[in-house]
């Protein structure tokens, strides 16, 4: 499915939890056109679902928040100015 940006901005979380194992995919577009100015967004899940960040990501630091749990982040450049992060919560696997 087509995703339309002016229906989705300012998000800080996609929750890809429930039944089954669940995927999402993602690009640097994406994150960026998505998130607020911080351009950090944060992908939870359960053990069995997946994350495909199309593209190449730098892995960072990752750590442990109240809301979110344990997670791994990954870092990119768009356009040349503009860091965009996706923090992925470690129970999901990164293809």
């Amino acid at each position: 499915d087509n995703l339309y940006y002016n229906y989705l901005n300012d998000l800080e979380q996609i929750n890809i939890t429930g039944s089954g194992n669940n995927s999402l995919t993602l690009d640097e577009i994406d994150v960026f056109l998505m998130t607020d100015a911080d351009n950090e967004l944060y992908i939870i899940g359960d053990t069995g679902d997946s994350l495909t960040a199309t593209g190449t990501w730098t892995q960072a630091v990752g750590g442990s928040d109240l809301v979110y749990g344990d997670y791994n982040s990954y870092t990119k450049l768009f356009m040349g100015e503009f860091e965009i992060t996706i923090n992925v919560d470690t129970d999901i696997t990164l293809v």
